[in-house]
């Protein structure tokens, strides 16, 4: 078990916030926005007002509870305080692994990470279904919703589902029949 490599690919617009996040943060969004330009510290917080705690603690209960790493996908990882973002979610107890390079399409992105990183289990936490999202990761995809809550316990139970709770001892028993995926 220790042995199997998984992932959950994340977006973080539309996972680790929503519509319902959004005017639950306004206040903290509207202060640190008028002030991120006074240090980075400032610049940083007016990005993680953004986030919605509740969802980051579904997101890490999904990692903790599979054994996965968390690869963001999002549009975020090209802003150049991403590493300072990055900190606070590990600070925050998120297990993130390895980044992932978006140059040709993100389903092209998440294709070669599972084929480089030879990762075993994967599932791809979205609210968007990308032009390249095609039949080998349409059956991998968790569809969210932006005006919908975002992420949601009926997601976590069916990532965990998918990857494996590592704490059920009917799933560490009968995982040496997995195989690596390749495409």
């Amino acid at each position: 078990e220790s042995l199997m490599k998984k992932v959950i690919f994340s977006d973080i617009d539309g996972v680790l916030n929503c519509t319902q996040s959004y005017i639950k943060n306004n206040e903290d969004r509207l202060f640190y926005g008028r002030h991120s330009l006074e240090s980075m510290e400032l610049y940083v917080k007016s990005h993680m007002a953004h986030i919605d705690y509740e969802r980051l603690e579904l997101l890490k209960q999904i990692a903790l509870r599979t054994g996965a790493s968390v690869i963001f996908t999002s549009a975020w990882i090209g802003l150049r305080i991403w590493p300072l973002i990055e900190e606070e979610f590990i600070r925050r107890g998120l297990p993130v692994g390895k980044p992932i390079q978006i140059v040709a399409g993100r389903g092209r992105a998440i294709k070669d990470y599972v084929e480089s990183e030879e990762v075993d289990k994967f599932v791809i936490l979205d609210d968007d279904i990308f032009a390249d999202y095609d039949e080998d990761l349409l059956p991998f995809l968790i569809k969210l919703k932006f005006h919908d809550g975002g992420l949601m316990e009926e997601h976590v139970k069916e990532a965990i589902d998918y990857l494996g709770d590592i704490s059920d001892m009917r799933y560490l028993s009968l995982n040496h029949l997995d195989k690596p995926r390749t495409f």
